[in-house]
């Protein structure tokens, strides 16, 4: 399995899903790259001169090698420990991490999820821009999420594609037997669902002879499907959720928004994102 690529701004929020990644690659027995981009914009506009720029790479390499032995020194229960290694490059965040996926694979990126002061404008514009370019998946991790093992994965649907979503499924199912995790499939739904036991059985009946796999099915009623998710993974103790972003156009963002984007500033566990 490819390395997980694990992006901090040193921050406490920053840092604790570095720390949730370290512990996700052990359970996953594969590698990873801490990264951080040194953003001269976010330093509260200052204008840095050239010479300086070489300084704040080295203080971020600092800071990364600081984290890195952190790390291993966390913990000594599991049979498998990840190599570390670590990159800082001046930049956008985007931008730096399009050119480490240009010269290495990473199978999931993850980054925390920033809730509340500066931090959250701009980890969320970051997170954002990541959901709508990264051909990857993007794993946002909150503050809150435990450093515990991910024993039920929530994947979900709307029924509106079935064949796309049971790729995705597909796409999953190697994650989850790593983690020895279940597979839930999450709907939320306004009143009463059409052809539900129909729309049921060709999910479950395909998946149990194409993927093999324990996979089962809970649907909630709510209003606003977001909100029905957050809820959701609360009630059925859901370790992690997982969802299909589907591109907008610049409109729709405008009027409409995301329901990717939406629970991704409400949800308390780690919602991974996969790319359409």
């Amino acid at each position: 399995m490819s390395p997980l690529l694990l992006l901090t701004d040193f921050s406490e929020t920053g840092n604790h899903a570095v720390e949730y990644g370290y512990h996700l690659a052990k359970c996953l027995k594969t590698n990873v790259l801490l990264c951080n981009a040194v953003n001269l914009t976010d330093k509260a506009n200052v204008l840095w001169p050239i010479e300086a720029n070489s300084a704040l790479v080295d203080n971020s390499l600092d800071e990364l090698r600081k984290l890195k032995m952190r790390l291993k020194d966390s913990d000594h229960h599991m049979a498998f420990y990840p190599k570390i290694d670590y990159f800082a490059s001046l930049g956008e965040l985007l931008e730096v991490v399009s050119g480490l996926r240009k010269m290495q694979t990473f199978s999931i990126v993850v980054i925390g999820a920033h809730r509340t002061g500066f931090g959250r404008f701009l980890v969320e514009n970051h997170c954002k821009s990541m959901i709508e370019s990264l051909n990857c998946p993007l794993l946002i991790v909150p503050k809150e999420a435990p450093l515990s093992d991910v024993k039920k994965i929530a994947f979900a649907t709307d029924y509106k594609d079935h064949k796309r979503d049971l790729d995705n499924v597909y796409r999953l199912i190697p994650i989850a037997e790593r983690m020895e995790a279940v597979i839930m499939l999450a709907h939320i739904h306004k009143g009463e669902i059409k052809n539900k036991k129909a729309i049921e059985k060709v999910f479950l009946t395909e998946l149990s002879n194409e993927g093999n796999y324990p996979i089962f099915y809970s649907c909630m009623e709510h209003d606003q499907a977001d909100d029905g998710l957050c809820a959701m993974c609360s009630e059925q103790q859901v370790d992690m959720l997982v969802m299909l972003h589907r591109s907008r156009n610049f409109i729709e963002m405008i009027f409409k928004g995301s329901h990717t984007h939406k629970v991704a500033e409400k949800v308390t566990v780690p919602l991974m994102v996969i790319p359409e």
